[in-house]
């Protein structure tokens, strides 16, 4: 059988008020005071450019597998954006489209639509108490 003890004198209670006060101004500066207001993420940081293409396509957007667009069997980025109604609190409404998508349902839940053509690949959805919204890319199949 195993016995675990644990003993903390005097002098053992200066060097862990030392760690708790260390750990606790390492909590405060990584939550950053009160700017922003609400902590997390708000749509504007998502942002759906030739950075998120070249990171799912390893080419910019509206361009293929190979670098063309149009050639038979290739996927390429077309359109895009966030669609995100505002939460009191949480977070603001943002509508940011590219290439030819549009937002509709900004009343209560936002919706991407995609030219047509294209397919919607969601991906972010946030809703809460019947508001927020989508955010996605628009892939074209090339035949």
């Amino acid at each position: 059988m195993v016995k675990i003890s644990f003993e903390a004198g005097k002098k053992d209670l200066i060097w862990i008020g030392l760690v708790v006060l260390v750990l606790g101004f390492g909590v405060v500066y990584a939550y950053g005071g009160n700017n922003p207001a609400v902590m997390g993420h708000s749509a504007a940081e998502i942002l759906v450019n030739n950075n998120l293409c070249n990171q799912i396509t390893g080419h910019d957007c509206g361009t293929d597998n190979v670098g063309a667009v149009g050639v038979a069997g290739a996927k390429a980025v077309v359109a895009g954006g966030v669609c995100l109604n505002g939460f009191p609190n949480l977070w603001q409404a943002e509508e940011h489209v590219y290439g030819g998508a549009s937002c509709t349902g900004m009343g209560s839940l936002g919706v991407l639509n995609c030219p047509t053509g294209s397919v919607k690949w969601i991906t972010m959805r946030l809703v809460n108490s019947g508001l927020g919204g989508q955010g996605g890319i628009c892939v074209k199949n090339f035949s």
